[in-house]
């Protein structure tokens, strides 16, 4: 137990450097936008930043979530390729325990993390993977440990619906989406936000009361710009303000991005329900 007490400590201690660090690299909104993707960190976002998020359908990018996840496993094992397989998912496996306590172990991130570290455990011993298995072992595990999250935990609820919802119609959207063309993955890109939308939507509508039309083309849009703001944010921690320069341009750039699709006419419908 004190262990665990000095281990958190010396978590959340570090966690806090790297906030303020991104604090003294980048102006606002981009310093709090970098620690919200980077560490799930978002209180210092300025109401009107947060308000486009929301409008735009946006708010889950600064959630650490299955894709943050999937950005670390594929730079890890990138770094480590050179390893013995056996090795470099051990690595990996440590990596995502660190990173999942550092940031807080929300519920999205705890998900994101049992179900990276069971397809890192598939590929260990030679099986392949099933992701709707992952998710149900996944929401087991964790309504075994805390049976009140089923219905408490608006961010269990979301992340379930939006992974079942990817793995469930992905596939299906992008058969009726084939005339799109996959310059730039926008085809794959606008079926896997759809696909998420299936089970979020209502989810959404239920607890906030709106729904972004906007969405799905917004995160067509912005998605494919998040692994290089993670990398170049994480860079700029190592390198300081040479590092971080680029970046801060393509937050900003990113930030307007957002700022016009949320000030579309009819972007977000606010119902007044919640």
């Amino acid at each position: 137990m004190l262990e665990w007490r000095v281990m958190e400590t010396v978590l959340n201690a570090l966690r806090q450097f790297f906030i303020d660090r991104l604090d003294s690299l980048f102006p606002e909104p981009a310093a709090s936008f970098a620690a919200g993707i980077l560490l799930g960190a978002r209180r210092s976002i300025p109401y009107a930043v947060l308000e486009d998020f929301r409008r735009a359908g946006l708010t889950h990018i600064l959630a650490i979530s299955g894709y943050n996840i999937i950005i670390l496993i594929v730079f890890v094992t990138a770094v480590f390729s050179f390893l013995p397989r056996k090795i470099s998912t051990w690595i990996s496996l440590a990596v995502i325990l660190l990173f999942t306590l550092l940031v807080g172990a929300s519920a999205s991130v705890v998900r994101a993390a049992i179900m990276g570290s069971l397809s890192l455990f598939a590929r260990l011993v030679g099986r392949k993977s099933s992701g709707m298995r992952a998710l149900v072992i996944t929401a087991g595990i964790m309504i075994l440990f805390d049976p009140s999250i089923l219905f408490s935990d608006i961010g269990f609820q979301l992340s379930f619906a939006a992974t079942a919802g990817i793995l469930l119609f992905s596939k299906r959207f992008e058969f009726f989406l084939k005339k799109i063309p996959e310059n730039f993955v926008i085809r794959t890109s606008l079926a896997t936000t759809l696909a998420a939308q299936v089970f979020t939507t209502p989810l959404i509508f239920w607890h906030f009361g709106g729904i972004s039309f906007i969405a799905p083309f917004a995160n067509v849009i912005v998605l494919p710009f998040v692994p290089l703001l993670m990398l170049g944010s994480f860079l700029a921690l190592i390198g300081g303000k040479i590092l971080a320069a680029p970046t801060w341009i393509l937050f900003t750039i990113v930030l307007k991005l957002i700022h016009f699709f949320a000030s579309l006419p009819f972007a977000f419908i606010d119902f007044g329900t919640s």
